[in-house]
């Protein structure tokens, strides 16, 4: 039982990091987005009055194949994708915003602006960049 429960636990802090990484904020944001567009859209074709061109048409079924491909990448990062993926992408998030993390604290123009980092994540890289 107490197993049980230590795996439920894991899983849970796993699945809550992964739903703050970047790619998955991201691809959140595409299928809020295409959702709302295809709203719109569904809900200004009556108000026209008219049939829909060519046009319209295709920009409708390539904004759902978006859609299609954003839900697809959420769930093969939830239900395909092994620990050593998850881990990885996490890994890649980390580095993602050091990266970013440096590029400001080098655009800060005065010593207050700056963002300091320890000394051992500074030496950590330092490796990096060689």
């Amino acid at each position: 039982m107490a197993l049980c429960h230590l795996t439920a636990t894991v899983k849970g802090f796993l699945t809550r990091r992964l739903l703050r990484t970047e790619k998955v904020k991201h691809l959140r944001q595409t299928v809020q987005d295409t959702q709302e567009f295809i709203r719109s859209f569904s809900t200004d074709a009556p108000q026209r009055n008219a049939s829909l061109s060519e046009q319209d048409l295709s920009l409708r079924e390539r904004v759902r194949a978006q859609l299609r491909a954003a839900l697809f990448d959420i769930h093969d990062i939830f239900f395909t994708m092994t620990l050593e993926e998850h881990l990885s992408l996490l890994q890649q998030d980390r580095e993602l915003r050091t990266e970013r993390k440096l590029r400001e604290m080098e655009k800060a123009k005065s010593p207050k602006d700056k963002v300091i980092l320890s000394a051992a994540t500074q030496k950590s890289l330092d490796r990096k960049k060689r």
